[in-house]
């Protein structure tokens, strides 16, 4: 018989984690917040990216935790860093709003444009905004109306609004570079 692959102490934390994450939202579904929180923190630290988020939130919203916005933007960028594109929205706002931390307009943009390409059509609506305005970019009205027409196709009503008010200024730019 073939020898079974080693176990890499790198792929247990993972799945202990996961195990983790899932018990943390068995305690959020019954409704013990304190214990969601805690296991919630244990699962975050061993790297599971929904538990990094949700945890952010559960600190965002003071959810079985004291409110802390600068841990909700901690755990907000390392699930951002991680992959999650909401997380990623959501740290372009903290960004953009200064919360929990320091205010920065060009940060919250590179954040929303970059879960714009994963199609976070809110993400989409913020970068066409900040385009618009040249707010923490350079205006360009021709991307900003590409990244509102987007986030229209994916059914933003405020996102239409602004199409149908842009677009007589002239065509709306191809994909931006990158896409």
């Amino acid at each position: 018989a073939a020898p079974a692959p080693a176990r890499t102490a790198a792929a247990e934390p993972a799945a202990d984690g996961q195990a983790t994450f899932r018990q943390a939202q068995a305690a959020l579904q019954s409704g013990d917040r304190s214990q969601a929180a805690r296991l919630m923190q244990r699962a975050a630290e061993q790297g599971v990216p929904a538990a990094q988020y949700r945890l952010a939130q559960m600190y965002e919203r003071g959810e079985g935790v004291s409110q802390d916005m600068t841990q909700a933007r901690r755990w907000t960028a390392r699930a951002a860093e991680a992959g999650n594109a909401q997380a990623r929205h959501n740290l372009g706002v903290f960004y953009a709003r200064g919360e929990g931390g320091e205010q920065n307009l060009e940060r919250a943009a590179e954040n929303f444009r970059q879960a714009a390409r994963a199609g976070v059509a809110d993400s989409q609506y913020n970068l066409a905004a900040m385009l618009e305005e040249g707010a923490g970019v350079q205006a360009n009205p021709r991307e900003a109306l590409y990244w509102y027409r987007e986030a229209a196709r994916d059914g933003d009503n405020d996102a239409a609004e602004r199409v149908r008010a842009l677009s007589p200024q002239g065509e709306p730019a191809d994909a931006p570079d990158g896409r």
